[in-house]
C-alpha cells in the first residue's frame, strides 16, 4: 500500500506501508551506500540489522541465497552484485 505523505514544508512524498517480514535498505546494503529515508513505526517493531560484512559472509555460505539476491538486484536495480 502506498500513501501520499505531506512533509513539514508542504512537500509531498510517497510512503509505503510495510507488513511483517518486509525489508528495507536492501539496495543500500548491496551497494554500501547510505540509507537517507525516515522510517516510522505505528506500533511495536522488532528490527533486525545486518552489517554488510555479515551479509557477504552469509551469501558466501549459502550460494542459493546469493543467487536469489543477485537475480533480485539485477532485475530490480539493474545491478550486479
Amino acid at each position: 500500500m502506498v500513501k501520499a505523505v505531506v512533509g513539514e514544508e508542504g512537500s509531498i512524498a510517497k510512503a509505503q506501508l510495510m507488513r511483517q517480514g518486509d525489508l528495507f535498505a536492501h539496495r543500500e546494503m548491496l551497494t554500501k551506500s547510505t540509507h537517507e529515508k525516515t522510517i516510522r513505526a505505528r506500533g511495536h517493531v522488532e528490527l533486525l540489522a545486518l552489517s554488510n560484512a555479515d551479509l557477504i559472509e552469509v551469501l558466501h555460505q549459502f550460494p542459493d541465497v546469493y543467487l536469489s539476491v543477485h537475480q533480485y538486484a539485477v532485475k530490480k536495480y539493474n545491478y550486479s552484485v
